[in-house]
């Protein structure tokens, strides 16, 4: 007799909204994007536990602004235009960013951004895979 496999979990999905009282939640396919017409019982699902901002690269969802991100109070931040490299510096992790006015610095890890951080990872593994290519 054959025996089939079946995945034990499908996912991931996005929580789109839920019931007042926490048990029904109505839930979005990261991969597709359609939502699901039927609510799911909390009991039937699975935290997924990665970092949010790298889930929504890799997924390339969209993600919600919170209050805060669109609060005018974080209007002293500087855009950042890439990371060109990290250095342990006293055995703190820093960056060399480059900004959008031209200027460079060297920036401690608490002052970089998960995005900007997962930006310049994805660069680097890119530029990993050219070298190996090249040199075959």
């Amino acid at each position: 007799m054959l025996e089939i496999e079946k995945k034990r979990w499908v996912g991931p999905y996005l929580v789109v909204d839920k019931l007042e009282d926490g048990l029904l939640y109505r839930l979005k396919d990261c991969e597709t994007g359609r939502q699901n017409k039927r609510m799911i019982h909390y009991s039937r699902l699975k935290p997924y536990n990665e970092n949010k901002e790298l889930f929504f690269i890799r997924t390339k969802i969209a993600q919600p602004q919170t209050q805060s991100q669109t609060d005018s109070s974080q209007s002293d931040w500087l855009k950042i235009k890439k990371i060109s490299s990290r250095k342990k510096i006293k055995g703190k992790d820093t960056w060399l960013v480059h900004w959008m006015d031209g200027s460079t610095s060297r920036e401690p890890t608490e002052n970089i951004t998960d995005y900007a951080k997962a930006m310049y990872y994805l660069a680097q593994g890119q530029q990993k895979r050219r070298r190996r290519r090249i040199q075959m």
